[in-house]
């Protein structure tokens, strides 16, 4: 099962892309986005290697698993995926595909000795969804002829909205708080997600 689990979200990202016109572009955004954090959270670790996390409450887990594990390598990484871009916004959900793919494998590793399957299943469906939303708010903003920059950059804090009502619930998951709030969530989160998606690319396909 940890090993399928290695495959998930990559397997999610290339059925994505193949929908997508510039799969080659998106397809290298997606490297570029594995190399980014790998970097990022090696040097992170060396750095790190002797310091002690201690999690003892949701909002110890929300700092670490939000701030410092999420927020600050997406800001790098959505960076560098602008630049890689052109500053063109479409192709960053294929660098984030990437981040997030580390981050997996990230968890994985970690939990090696003692796997739990269900905290890293729940981790991928929001990403999944998350990066789903993102791609499809991206795709809407192109119709909008003024202001298509304030547009994008509300597309993000959408986006990190988003992550920080994920995050909040996967840290009940992890405090085995009301599995009815944090699955709600989540559920809303992917149907939201898979309405999105369907919605623009059946246009896409129809068009």
């Amino acid at each position: 099962m940890a090993v399928l689990l290695l495959f998930c979200l990559p397997l999610i990202f290339f059925s994505y892309a193949f929908q997508l016109e510039e799969k080659n572009k998106h397809i290298f955004m997606f490297f570029v986005g594995i190399t980014a954090a790998t970097l990022f959270l090696l040097i992170v670790s060396f750095f790190s290697a002797r310091v002690d996390r201690y999690i003892g409450s949701l909002g110890s887990y929300f700092f670490y698993s939000f701030f410092v594990d999420t927020l600050i390598p997406f800001c790098i990484v959505l960076l560098i995926a602008l630049i890689f871009s052109g500053f063109n916004v479409l192709p960053v959900p294929a660098a984030l595909f990437g981040l997030f793919t580390v981050k997996i494998y990230q968890q994985l590793f970690l939990a090696s000795t003692h796997l739990r399957i269900i905290p890293i299943v729940l981790c991928i469906i929001l990403y999944a969804s998350a990066l789903f939303i993102l791609d499809a708010l991206l795709h809407f903003c192109t119709d909008i002829t003024f202001y298509y920059a304030v547009a994008c950059v509300l597309c993000f804090l959408l986006y990190i909205g988003i992550l920080i009502l994920g995050t909040f619930a996967l840290g009940l998951h992890y405090f085995k708080g009301n599995p009815l709030i944090y699955g709600s969530i989540l559920a809303g989160l992917t149907f939201i997600g898979a309405i999105l998606h369907f919605i623009l690319y059946r246009q896409g396909n129809a068009g």
